[in-house]
């Protein structure tokens, strides 16, 4: 009997939780990330943590998972006491987390990193037995994935290495398998596959933590959800396929569930125009952003959307496609080049492509922007940090200091400073990949108000490119839909009640 086999028939005997959690409390200098917490995680369950960045949620996870301790409260592990000094010692009790940023090794392949940690007694070796080679091979086999195992990781979608990393918990016979944000940098059919592997796991026994920004996640994937809010818990109730999306915004953040009055935009003169796409129905098409307006781009990953905005920045060729700027043709080589044309970039990938994790949250913030700051080429640095402060609080940033380590926030606290940075340049044209991903619900909408009254007050366009399909309905003023690198349609003022017909053309569905 395998192990989450027997902690099943333990836990069912004693009839009690997998893991249960009696006041909890943490305390990071003069943050509290958790205040008196109590939760019950159960057997063959989907536990769902929702709230905002520095919620709690993660804290959470990663004193179960050993990463740090408590300073107040309990924690029991089938009835019995539990505390782990480190990842190494909960994941030898079945506890297993896979973080939000993933702990590969990319230059690794995918069956050294699944083993990693795990290898046999004796000497390290990278090399695998053909006896745990074969074992890897049916646990993919059992969750009916198709991976390479001699492939490098850094050779691999993102959504492939999320899957390594859970499949590293998995072959190690984790029964209680805590997942940090698994989903936010992820394609529809990658989520899908994921959510998939996730109900198998359950089903087998497992406890999951699901930690996670998306009230659509929640609704498809919960058995049991907990509202988090300032280190606090706010209530715990069953899924029962009755979760109220409005009722959850409403308890965390006191708002609606989003835009269903759509602005009206003078579509007079364009701003920006591609022309020459290619249309699903063999036609040629042409992609408008106008004055003030906000337009998605919306698809799975790999559909070219991605494809479009970094050719407008000059990170690739579009292709015999025609581009205008204000009537003018526009052509860039760089994303230094087109911001001095007047369009700024936001790519995705925060850790990777934008944050600076020397610099501070000052130096981060006005990186882009320091000659408006010097003179003769001497910084006059208490003007930065004025401006640094201000852009900082327009965007209600929580920071202690504006010069402590940018690593220092949360993750959508760094996603502010990123998004106030671009924001600032002189742009009248603004592309922005996935501006929201990874950040939680309050600060989402903190974002969509940002862009909603920049669009409106200083009539700035921007083009919005997503992955997230309530979000790209909320906050744009049209929406291209598009499939293997043509448009598949356009819906103007969209609302949710074009969310099917959106669906339908992303997946290439005729109906």
């Amino acid at each position: 009997m395998s192990r989450p086999a027997q902690r099943l028939a333990m836990a069912s005997e004693w009839q009690v939780p997998a893991v249960s959690v009696r006041s909890l409390s943490k305390r990071f200098g003069a943050t509290v990330a958790l205040n008196d917490v109590s939760v019950d995680l159960m057997v063959g369950e989907v536990h769902c943590l929702l709230g905002e960045n520095g919620a709690g949620k993660s804290t959470v996870g990663k004193i179960l998972a050993g990463l740090f301790p408590a300073d107040q409260g309990e924690i029991r592990l089938n009835g019995r006491p539990a505390s782990f000094k480190s990842i190494a010692e909960a994941r030898a009790h079945g506890v297993a987390m896979v973080f939000q940023e993933l702990s590969l090794a990319p230059h690794l392949t995918v069956l050294e990193n699944i083993l990693l940690g795990a290898e046999g007694r004796g000497l390290f070796r990278l090399i695998a037995s053909a006896q745990e080679r074969g074992r890897c091979t049916a646990i993919l086999r059992k969750y009916g994935v198709a991976l390479d195992l001699d492939a490098r990781v850094a050779d691999l979608s993102m959504g492939q290495q999320q899957l390594v990393e859970i499949f590293k918990a998995l072959a190690q016979d984790a029964s209680i398998l805590i997942l940090d944000e698994p989903t936010a940098m992820l394609g529809i059919h990658e989520k899908q596959s994921l959510f998939e592997i996730i109900r198998q796991a359950r089903d087998e026994g497992r406890a999951i933590v699901f930690v996670t920004h998306h009230v659509d996640e929640v609704v498809e994937l919960a058995d049991r959800v907990s509202l988090l809010k300032d280190g606090k818990l706010l209530e715990t109730f069953a899924a029962d396929g009755k979760i109220d999306p409005d009722h959850i915004i409403a308890k965390l953040t006191g708002g609606a569930a989003g835009r269903e009055v759509k602005r009206e935009v003078n579509r007079s003169a364009p701003n920006l125009e591609i022309r020459g796409l290619p249309m699903i129905d063999g036609s040629e098409g042409t992609i408008t952003v106008h004055r003030g307006e906000i337009v998605g781009l919306y698809g799975i990953v790999g559909c070219g959307r991605e494809d479009i905005a970094e050719a407008l920045v000059g990170l690739r060729r579009i292709g015999p496609q025609q581009v205008l700027l204000e009537g003018n043709p526009f052509a860039v080589r760089s994303p230094a080049e087109a911001l001095e044309r007047g369009v700024a970039y936001l790519p995705s990938g925060r850790a990777a492509n934008l944050v600076l994790p020397t610099r501070s949250i000052r130096e981060n913030l006005t990186i882009s922007r320091l000659g408006n700051f010097s003179t003769g080429g001497v910084l006059a640095l208490p003007k930065e940090v004025l401006w640094a402060v201000d852009q900082l609080r327009r965007f209600a940033t929580k920071f202690h200091h504006h010069d402590d380590s940018i690593l220092s926030l949360s993750g959508g606290n760094q996603q502010k400073v990123m998004l106030a940075r671009v924001l600032s340049n002189d742009a009248h044209l603004v592309v922005l990949e996935d501006p929201t991903a990874g950040v939680d619900i309050e600060t989402k909408h903190q974002i969509h108000e940002a862009l909603l009254e920049r669009s409106a007050r200083d009539g700035l366009s921007i083009l919005f490119v997503s992955s997230d399909m309530l979000e790209t309905i909320a906050v744009c003023d049209s929406i291209y839909a598009m499939y293997q690198g043509k448009i598949a349609g356009r819906w103007v003022g969209p609302t949710r009640a074009d969310e099917g017909a959106i669906v339908r053309a992303i997946l290439g569905s005729p109906g």
